[in-house]
Order: C-alpha cells, then structure tokens, then sequence
C-alpha cells in the first residue's frame, strides 16, 4: 500500500511525500529518485552510497550524483549542485563551473586549490568574473538610472494636485464617450477639491446607487477592466500614476539590496586578482545607487498622498480607509521596503 500511495504520490509530483512513502515500502530506489526529484541531495546520496540498501554500482552513484547536480541547478541552487558533483563525481571542472555560475568565488578558488586544478583559476574562474563584472556595472547604472526617473516622475506627479488630476481624468473620459449617466462633468469636477485636499487624511467615502440594469452592470465591468488596465500600467496623468510609481521604486529598492551581497564578493575576488581599480569602480558605483536610494526613501514612501480609484459614479474617489486594530482608520500606503545599508562596502576601498 506504501509503494502504491508512493506512486499516486509521485504522478502528482509530490517528490518529498513520494519519498517518505517509498522509504516506508522499503522501495529504496524509487525513493532515491524521489528525493532527487525534491532536490534533497544529501538524503538521496546517503541512500545511494549504502550499497547494501540500494542495490547501486559505484557507477549508479554516480549517474545519481551528476543528476542531482542538474536538478539542483535548475533549481540556481549552485553551491549544492557543485558539492555533490565533488563528492560523487570528482567532476572538478563541471563543479567549479557551477560554482562560477553561482558566483561563488571564494568557494570556486578553494575547490580549484584544494583538488590541485589551479588551471581552472584561468580558464574559469577569472572569465566569470570578467563576465560578472560587466554584468554588475550594467545592473548598477541601469537602476540608478531607472530609480533617478522614476523619481524626477514621481515629483512632477506630486507637483500636480489630486483635484486637478480627478477633474482630468473626468474630462478624458468624457471625451472618449465614456462619461458616466447622470454625471454632470462641470459641476463634478468643479467640486472634487473639496474631497481632495489632504495629503494624510481619512479618506472620503462616496457612494452612488447602484442599477439593477444587466445593461449598465456590463458597462461598469468593461470601464472597470479599462481602468485595471490603465492603473496596471501607471498612464502618465492618471489619478494611478503616483501609486504605480512608488511601487515601482519599491521595486528597485528590493534590487539594490540585492546587488549588495554580489558587489562585495566580486570585490574581493577582483582585489585578490590584482584588480583593485575595477574593484574600486563597481564599488563606488554601487555605493552611489545606495546613498540616492537612502535620501529620496524617506520623501518616496513618508510623502505617500491620498490614492485615488475609479469610482462607480464614474469620477475618481479616494481609495477607502484601512482600519486598524486600534480603530483608527488611515488612507492605505505602500510600506516602506527595507533599505539597503552601507554594511556590504569595503572601508579599504572607499
């Protein structure tokens, strides 16, 4: 029963549960390949090495290991996919090959050391980090400039009021054929100032009558797909616009963090290369991006104004109010993401 729960679980890819079952059923090769599947790698190997469980020639252990390997790099897991090559394998030139992949460049040094494959310093090694280098400095100016504009957008978009933007957005659709019934442009957008002159403060909540018209419930649900749309893609002078944009710093955000970690490692693999120039360039750059993200974050996130969405009279509303635990009520933000820090940077190299 084991064996064939074991099997009903592995039609369904469920590899880590697959090999429980099997290993129950005392199924020990089929849960190898399970836990291979799962990119469990050591379990898998542990099992495969006692030959008197699994029934595996050395050469099936290998044939194991090689593909584990490829699954763990299908997985970017390169480190793993490296050590089991090492220690099954003896693939020396495949392992370090991946470790390059990974960017593991302490990691890849020591192994071409330790097996006495200091060629492949040279033929792998020091190529990945050329490549990675190029790679680097591309990612660092491509995000100081993407967060530069969309910054410099996002203070023309704050510059515009939220009444002006509403009444704009009124007229577009009016102008399009898709104003509203019953909705007096003029007078309506004359009057939104009045809803929007807070950039903090509890949202206003309108509310019209809905119709029980099948006619005007598909109108509303085709306008609303078009205004999904136009939100989806921040329109520049759309009242969407500045909540797409701090998204979209968050976004970049998130990137500089992780440009941190990789910088600092090419770093060092750069200084021990004897490539502190370079080293210094990638740095400096990266450094940079950070501070510019450290004095605009505050105003991006801190400065968030009230958000506005398509209401269901056809002119732009506030966004409704969150209610927190307290019950206190406070116009929906994006949070601030973390902030990357100066902690990765190389003191030798400022």
């Amino acid at each position: 029963m084991c064996r064939l729960y074991g099997a009903h679980l592995a039609d369904g890819k469920q590899w880590p549960q697959a090999a429980a079952a099997y290993l129950l059923a005392g199924a020990v090769p089929q849960a190898i390949d399970a836990f291979v599947r799962a990119a469990d790698w050591r379990t898998a190997m542990a099992l495969a090495s006692d030959q008197a469980a699994s029934g595996f020639s050395e050469q099936a252990v290998h044939d194991t290991a090689v593909r584990a390997s490829a699954i763990l790099a299908d997985h970017h897991r390169f480190a793993d996919a490296a050590a089991v090559l090492l220690d099954y394998a003896g693939a020396h030139e495949d392992a370090v090959a991946l470790l390059v992949r990974g960017s593991h460049w302490a990691e890849a040094m020591r192994c071409a050391h330790l097996h006495r494959r200091a060629d492949l310093i040279e033929t792998t090694v020091i190529p990945g980090v050329d490549a990675a280098l190029d790679t680097l400095l591309e990612d660092v100016e491509e995000t100081t400039t993407s967060f530069a504009t969309k910054v410099a957008r996002l203070r023309q978009a704050r510059a515009t009021p939220l009444e002006v933007l509403a009444a704009a957005h009124v007229e577009m659709r009016a102008g399009s054929g898709e104003a509203p019934d019953n909705v007096d442009v003029m007078s309506d957008t004359a009057s939104m100032a009045s809803q929007f002159t807070t950039f903090t403060g509890t949202a206003t909540n309108a509310s019209t009558a809905m119709t029980g018209s099948t006619a005007r419930r598909a109108s509303k649900a085709r306008m609303k797909k078009k205004e999904e749309k136009r939100r989806i893609r921040g329109k520049k002078g759309s009242i969407y616009e500045e909540a797409y944009l701090v998204d979209s710093v968050a976004k970049l955000i998130d990137r500089v963090r992780a440009l941190q970690p990789s910088v600092r490692s090419l770093c060092l693999a750069l200084i021990q290369f004897g490539r502190p120039r370079a080293a210094q360039q990638v740095h400096s750059a990266l450094r940079r991006l950070v501070l510019l993200v450290l004095d605009d974050a505050d105003w991006v996130f801190d400065g968030q104004r009230v958000q506005l969405q398509f209401g269901e009279s056809g002119i732009p509303v506030p966004v409704p109010a969150d209610t927190n635990s307290f019950g206190a009520s406070s116009q929906p933000r994006h949070p601030k993401p973390v902030l990357p820090t100066l902690e990765w940077t190389i003191s030798a190299l400022v």
